[in-house]
């Protein structure tokens, strides 16, 4: 990072650090350093770091996709349910799949990646985007619960 950032007060990492939508904790090849890199030299420069995600989406080429299948809400045929099949879907890297958080495997992941992001990398302030496609209906592993009900449980951890 160069030059200065007089009064500012926050420095947000927004989409784009990561390798693929779901990889959180894989740098894009911008990043070479890796993102911690980053978060500390703008904790150097006395500002405060923050970064973008949205926890529930995953693309495809992603890793977490590509190692877990099964942890992804799916269609009546048993493929992963493709936000645009149900509703917008997404801004870039689609098609955008959704984590089924009624999966313990899943919600423990998304605890692994905040906490390394806040505990290990020093990030201050998450902006989470995307929270609406933790929602959306499909079939996941737990018939017995909503999509808004486990969106609430993840953010209550």
């Amino acid at each position: 990072m160069t030059g200065d950032l007089g009064d500012i007060e926050w420095v947000l990492l927004d989409d784009g650090y990561q390798a693929f939508m779901g990889d959180w904790l894989t740098p894009s090849e911008r990043f070479e350093g890796g993102v911690k890199a980053v978060i500390d030299d703008i904790k150097a420069r006395g500002k405060k770091p923050a970064i973008w995600m949205a926890p529930f989406i995953a693309q495809p080429e992603s890793a977490v996709f590509r190692e877990h299948p099964e942890w992804f809400v799916k269609v009546a045929d048993g493929e992963a349910l493709k936000a645009e099949d149900v509703t917008y879907g997404g801004w870039r890297c689609l098609p955008w799949l959704m984590l089924d958080t009624s999966q313990k495997e899943v919600r423990a992941h998304l605890t692994h990646v905040v906490k390394t992001m806040r505990e290990e990398w020093g990030v201050e302030l998450f902006k989470l985007d995307a929270n609406y496609w933790g929602a959306l209906k499909g079939i996941r592993a737990d018939r017995q619960i909503t999509g808004i009900e486990l969106t609430a449980l993840v953010w209550k951890r």
